[in-house]
């Protein structure tokens, strides 16, 4: 490396994230000059492979401070540059990750902020795609804020420009029961930063994203309702908060969520008054497809047919490159439009929709139990060629069991039709079948 080339280091906090560690740290591995580990308590084996992978592990009693443990790790790093990465988050493209960090730094001032795309598999099988602040300097910045801590500047104005790098995050895969849930951990904590603040919108939001991912809808609702009230909504479209402008992805999170929320406790109405003020408003959180989305599906709950498909339509017409959740503007909207498609008896569209939504993601489980399900419901053949666009195994789980439901709903003569297609479609696909139904007999 250049001399002249500023160091880089990898800076965590970690309590007992034995699970997911080792990845993350290996793929640091040739990315950055060091790796400092703030461990914050941890009484699985964190520290052991923390340190087995050659990182710098300090020690730092937690104190419900995530700004304080962050700043720790920092203050024990040694280069010029930091890299904040979580321990259940490793790099997507690692080979290329250095490459893109150097050109970060050399190519702008030191009181701008690289941004980099977290990539976030949830317990509702959806990915969600953020674009978050994580690679600065370290003597021009610190963290501030006791939950969802942010980058803040010494001194000065922050600026940020993307890196181009991207990682994994499987923080959000648990299950709402799940006791150890870290929405049951920040919660506390976010109470507590907004009895100091109770005007906070981005607190109020985070609360109500807490809430919801447990699925204490009612709780969100109020939260992500709190949340709005306290943004000033100009009519130059920039909307502030209580330290500034309220970021787009912000804005269209805390929309479309509670949106859902309400939804989800009944408040179709109240849902529905949500979305067309904000449509009003045109802010620039109504403009990614996430909130068309959801649009479409809550005018769908309202049985407004030609309104829901108006809203799906448009966020196609954003399309992907403007979408939070992985399909608003793509495959997931294609596969609401099926569902209407059906709803007008119009099958040969509907199948269309559902075959153009698995070219786009080929392991899509709704639009792949949608189609196997017209085989039983509308006595139709699959394309001939399905088997080459479909994920094979996930197409092959759902046509197990759409199989076995309709033996024991039905009887073993109705499933002949499933039988016969699998036959046409491909040897592998009937023989997994008859596995399925050999082991219904054995039971």
């Amino acid at each position: 490396m250049d001399s002249t080339t500023p160091t880089i280091s990898a800076v965590l906090i970690v309590r007992d994230e034995a699970r997911h560690l080792a990845n993350c740290l290996r793929a640091l591995r040739g990315v950055v000059d060091e790796i400092v580990v703030a461990d914050t308590g941890s009484t699985d084996d964190s520290v052991a492979i923390a340190e087995a992978a050659g990182a710098r592990v300090v020690h730092f009693p937690w104190c419900n401070d995530f700004a304080a443990a962050r700043n720790a790790a920092l203050a024990a790093a040694s280069g010029a540059y930091a890299l904040a990465i979580d321990a259940d988050e490793y790099l997507d493209q690692p080979e290329s990750a250095r490459e893109k960090l150097i050109a970060h730094v050399a190519a702008y001032d030191r009181h701008t902020v690289g941004t980099i795309t977290i990539r976030s598999y949830t317990a509702a099988k959806t990915w969600v795609h953020d674009e978050t602040e994580r690679l600065f300097c370290r003597e021009a910045f610190e963290y501030g804020g006791a939950i969802h801590e942010q980058i803040t500047p010494r001194e000065g104005v922050k600026r940020s420009a993307p890196t181009g790098l991207s990682v994994l995050h499987h923080g959000y895969a648990q299950s709402p029961e799940d006791p150890s849930h870290k929405a049951r951990r920040n919660i506390p904590i976010l109470k507590r930063a907004l009895a100091a603040y109770p005007n906070d919108e981005y607190f109020w939001f985070q609360l109500g994203k807490a809430r919801y991912s447990i699925e204490e809808y009612a709780e969100s609702v109020t939260a992500l309702q709190r949340a709005l009230a306290c943004m000033q909504f100009r009519e130059d479209g920039v909307v502030m908060g209580r330290l500034g402008p309220v970021s787009r992805d912000v804005l269209t999170d805390a929309v479309v969520t509670l949106a859902y929320a309400l939804v989800n406790t009944k408040q179709i109405d109240a849902a529905l008054h949500l979305i067309e003020e904000h449509a009003a408003l045109n802010h620039a959180g109504v403009l990614w497809a996430d909130f068309p989305h959801v649009q479409g599906y809550v005018h769908l709950m309202k049985g407004h047919l030609d309104a829901a498909r108006a809203a799906y339509n448009t966020a196609l017409a954003i399309g992907p490159e403007k979408e939070d959740v992985l399909g608003t503007g793509s495959f997931a909207s294609l596969y609401h439009l099926g569902l209407l498609d059906e709803a007008n008896e119009n099958i040969d569209a509907a199948e269309a929709c559902y075959l153009e939504a698995i070219a786009q993601r080929s392991d899509y489980a709704p639009a792949l139990a949608r189609l196997i399900d017209l085989v039983v419901e509308q006595d139709r053949s699959l394309p001939a060629d399905v088997w080459t666009t479909v994920d094979r195994e996930t197409f092959t789980a759902i046509y197990q069991d759409k199989l076995e439901s309709t033996v024991r709903q039905r009887g073993a003569q109705s499933a002949q039709g499933l039988l016969k297609e699998a036959q046409r479609i491909a040897p592998e696909l009937v023989d997994a079948c008859r596995v399925r139904l050999k082991a219904m007999q054995e039971v």
